[in-house]
């Protein structure tokens, strides 16, 4: 047994000024406005026990997996502004027409300025019916995890195998070097996979993983060591959002529908850039698909894959956080309300 001990300290530093008011009137009513700035600095220092920093603790005794120690630091310096501009009121079919303007500017160390920004409006017709609408830019810096974590082996699975073994039978058509897949002996795919294979083996790795005659490939999906390592070179998320609905307050003063509100709102939401961590799979077919490696080049995802230079094996396979793709939903929401009330 090991008394293994991890210390993780997080610390923020804030600093912000906010002021708002009104400016002048307008026909709907008062101009009211809200400026502010901030400063802030997230902080993280982890410290790992000595035996995991020094890869000499084992899983199965310690349950924990060589973990290295990390520490870094992101800071952001913010301005904001906002306006709330109510453009008519008490007019017939106008209540009230408003819109709400905001942008705000983020100068982040890790990826520079960001800017964001919101375009909101509402108009009420009628005393209980009111529509309401938008359009926001929003984005997200990677956080202190995304940024600085430490170099943890841990075990993975990988669905699609092991690509350079000829017997793989899990991995998609055209991915792979397996001798089952007749599309890739036919088109000469194999062959540029297990030359990419031998170049990442080494010549003696390469000779002794296909020696004449083996007959103990891998097959289907296999466990591997994973090495998990924070990306410096993130860039920001960014999502876009567009809302319209409508609410609806009871029509009537009569005690049993006077509480009764009902609000419905269609959004449609587009993220890009979105930062996630991937896996060993993902790697890997960006190493040997010719979706993403047309030339079968030891092309930077290749880098992250090691094998042994003595029996060609699997050994580690790095990871990171990376800006991986997009993400869009759409939808409706529906929400009512009803308070029964007979005082």
């Amino acid at each position: 047994s090991a008394d293994v001990q991890f210390e993780n300290h997080i610390k923020q530093d804030l600093v912000e000024a906010n002021l708002q008011g009104g400016l002048f009137e307008l026909p709907g009513g008062q101009l009211r406005f809200a400026v502010g700035a901030a400063y802030r600095k997230n902080s993280i220092d982890f410290t790992s026990d000595s035996s995991a920093f020094e890869g000499s603790s084992f899983y199965q005794t310690t349950t924990t997996f060589p973990q290295a120690s990390t520490s870094g630091s992101e800071a952001v310096r913010e301005v904001y502004g906002e306006l709330f501009v109510p453009v008519l009121a008490d007019l017939p079919f106008i209540q009230e027409l408003n819109l709400e303007l905001g942008y705000r500017l983020s100068d982040y160390d890790s990826v520079g300025s960001v800017g964001t920004y919101k375009i909101n409006g509402e108009w009420a017709p009628l005393d209980w019916l009111r529509f309401r609408g938008g359009y926001q830019k929003a984005s997200r810096a990677p956080n202190l995890g995304e940024l600085f974590t430490a170099r943890t082996n841990t075990l993975s699975f990988a669905r699609d195998g092991d690509p350079c073994s000829l017997e793989n039978n899990t991995s998609p058509l055209l991915y792979g070097n397996y001798s089952a897949n007749p599309t890739l002996n036919t088109n000469g795919t194999a062959a540029q996979v297990q030359a990419l294979c031998r170049q990442i083996m080494g010549a003696d790795g390469a000779a002794q993983y296909y020696a004449a005659g083996r007959d103990d490939f891998l097959l289907g999906g296999q466990f591997f060591t994973q090495l998990l390592d924070g990306a410096g070179g993130l860039q920001e998320e960014t999502a876009k959002t567009y809302t319209i609905g409508a609410v609806i307050n009871a029509p009537s003063d009569s005690p049993w529908l006077r509480r009764l509100r009902l609000s419905a709102d269609y959004y449609n939401i587009k993220l890009t850039d979105g930062i996630s961590q991937q896996g060993i799979d993902s790697v890997l077919r960006q190493c040997f698909t010719q979706e993403f490696n047309p030339n079968f080049e030891l092309n930077d995802a290749c880098q992250r894959i090691e094998r042994d230079s003595v029996n060609g094996d699997m050994q580690v396979v790095t990871v990171n956080y990376d800006n991986q793709g997009a993400v869009e939903t759409a939808g409706f929401g529906l929400l009512s309300a009803f308070a029964l009330c007979l005082l």
